[in-house]
């Protein structure tokens, strides 16, 4: 069956290694392994990373509305901006490297058992 018409309409497709040549061109995620077991951690892993979107999205907005709203409340100047800004962007940069952090964690207690 033909199915890399939806293939290509669907928002994410996933393909098996042994498929047909469009349909792994065609997928966005290709299981390599040929077997549809790891899907679970795919829809864990598609989970997680929506939700450390959703915690950057707020850790880069919010410093903004409280810039906005000392400027203009507090009468706070450029320096405290920036200061601000600053904060903001090392507490999202910890955010994004969070993923990575526990699944080296995980890495080094998986090996110690």
């Amino acid at each position: 069956m033909n199915d890399s018409i939806a293939m290509k309409k669907a928002p994410v497709s996933i393909s098996l290694k042994g498929a047909s040549t469009i349909a792994t061109d065609l997928a966005q995620i290709v299981l390599t392994e040929g077997k549809l077991y790891k899907i679970c951690q795919l829809f864990d892993l598609s989970a997680g990373l929506e939700a450390n979107l959703r915690k950057s999205l707020f850790f880069s907005s919010i410093p903004g509305m409280i810039n906005i709203g000392s400027v203009f409340l507090l009468n706070t100047g450029l320096a405290t901006s920036i200061v601000i800004e600053f904060v903001a962007f090392f507490i999202g940069l910890q955010n994004a490297m969070r993923p990575l952090k526990e699944h080296s964690s995980s890495a080094k207690s998986s090996r110690t058992k």
